[in-house]
């Protein structure tokens, strides 16, 4: 599971063999199974 934080609320990814990279200080790659993505709002 990986949850983000933003200024609205949460974006939460689930699943499996996640591969996190970063590419800049502002730019991520993920790579993996994703079961779910869901947006929670504050």
């Amino acid at each position: 599971e990986i949850i983000l934080s933003t200024s609205e609320g949460k974006v939460v990814v689930r699943g499996k063999e996640f591969v996190l990279t970063t590419v800049q200080p502002t730019e991520v790659h993920l790579q993996g199974w994703i079961k779910q993505l869901s947006f929670e709002e504050n």
